[in-house]
């Protein structure tokens, strides 16, 4: 009995060359699901069939160019249930390293289908251990690119903050060697001053007492000189102390700023980034459910679906009427509707024409914060007591 229910109603799942090509991860309830039930499918005895030939053993797979001209069931117009909660996915590359001994299903034995659901069940399980990978280095790369930028930046903070206190450096450092050079000057004048006196001290000795008086005269003016050198050195001193203080302010402060964006800024951005990826993946939806339950849009549906029924039973009648070629009028057909067709057009018209008020809603909160949007976007029975 289980044999004939196989034949009269087999499963369709697909060939594994479609199933090794598809790279959409399905959802979690769905990969628990095929993880439960496949112990079950892999439990299967190996059975010998009538000729003593094994029935799980893996068949020969020709070259490629050497395809089995025979078709296969898929290809005899037999009768398929669908399998249910599967995942349509995107292509991918083929796998070729299948373990599993299958046998195709144009053989016409009851293990076939099973095998073909098994085999089918494991790629499912690979291709969703691939997405979980390749979506955890998604994020694990999103979250150095990010922490790189913010590095880069405060770094150029810091270079440029430099950059401007060398700046002020080089030029209190060029005001000190202009200073310098002043000093150098007034210094050499003052020793050619100091050859003189001595040249005229040689040859007035007579004017010894003025010459000495003169020579007093100068001692005080070298003594104040030495005075203000060591005031511009304790003016120096001070101007570097000041200028070490600074750059302990700004080293302070941008610490400071480093940890303001670590702490505050950063938070705020995860928190915008998963704001708009449940408006993209949950909220679409939630307004496709909200259009859904608009009366406006289902009046219009029902509006066109009977039309359709009359449009249909009119052109029926009309060609029923042509082809038998009767001795009978179409007006005196009570069922026959000339003005079915405009009908059915203009409810076409008023359905395309109609205007969603949940669309209105988004265009007008487009500017508004991420949490506006969001719960412009819950259901009403998001909001209840009862809701689940």
């Amino acid at each position: 009995r289980k044999a004939k229910a196989r034949k009269q109603w087999p499963l369709r799942s697909p060939p594994p060359e479609n199933v090794t090509t598809t790279g959409v991860a399905p959802e979690v309830g769905q990969a628990e699901g095929i993880a439960a039930t496949g112990p079950h499918v892999l439990k299967e005895r190996r059975k010998r069939g009538n000729d003593g030939v094994d029935t799980n053993a893996p068949l020969k797979v020709p070259r490629r160019g050497h395809a089995d001209p025979r078709p296969t069931e898929s290809t005899r117009g037999r009768k398929y249930l669908m399998l249910p909660n599967l995942p349509r996915e995107r292509p991918r590359p083929k796998i070729h390293n299948l373990r599993i001994p299958l046998l195709p299903l144009w053989s016409g034995h009851p293990k076939a289908s099973i095998d073909q659901n098994r085999q089918y069940n494991v790629n499912l399980a690979r291709q969703v251990a691939m997405g979980s990978q390749l979506r955890l280095r998604f994020k694990r790369d999103a979250k150095l690119l990010k922490k790189s930028i913010a590095q880069v930046a405060h770094r150029d903070k810091r270079i440029q903050a430099r950059e401007n206190e060398i700046k002020n450096l080089e030029t209190l450092l060029e005001v000190e060697t202009n200073m310098k050079k002043a000093a150098e000057g007034r210094s050499a004048e003052l020793s050619k001053e100091l050859e003189n006196i001595r040249a005229l001290f040689l040859d007035l000795q007579v004017c010894n007492n003025c010459l000495s008086h003169h020579v007093s005269t100068l001692q005080v003016q070298v003594m104040g000189e030495e005075k203000l050198k060591a005031a511009f050195e304790e003016f120096k001193q001070y101007e570097d102390n000041r200028v070490e203080q600074r750059c302990a302010e700004i080293d302070a402060r941008l610490d400071a700023l480093s940890i303001d964006f670590d702490e505050e800024l950063y938070p705020h951005m995860l928190t915008t980034i998963a704001g708009r990826r449940w408006v993209i993946g949950y909220g679409l939806r939630l307004a496709v459910m909200k259009c859904g339950k608009s009366t406006k849009l289902r009046q219009a549906f029902a509006d066109v679906v009977p039309t359709a029924i009359a449009k249909g039973m009119s052109e029926g009648l009309k060609h029923g009427v042509e082809h038998r070629k009767a001795n009978l009028s179409l007006k005196a057909i009570e069922a026959y509707d000339p003005k079915a067709e405009a009908k059915y057009i203009a409810a076409l018209h008023a359905l395309k024409d109609l205007k969603y008020l949940i669309v209105d809603q988004l265009e007008s909160l487009k500017d508004a914060p991420i949490d506006v949007i969001m719960a412009s976007l819950h259901l009403e029975s998001d909001t209840r007591d009862d809701a689940p």
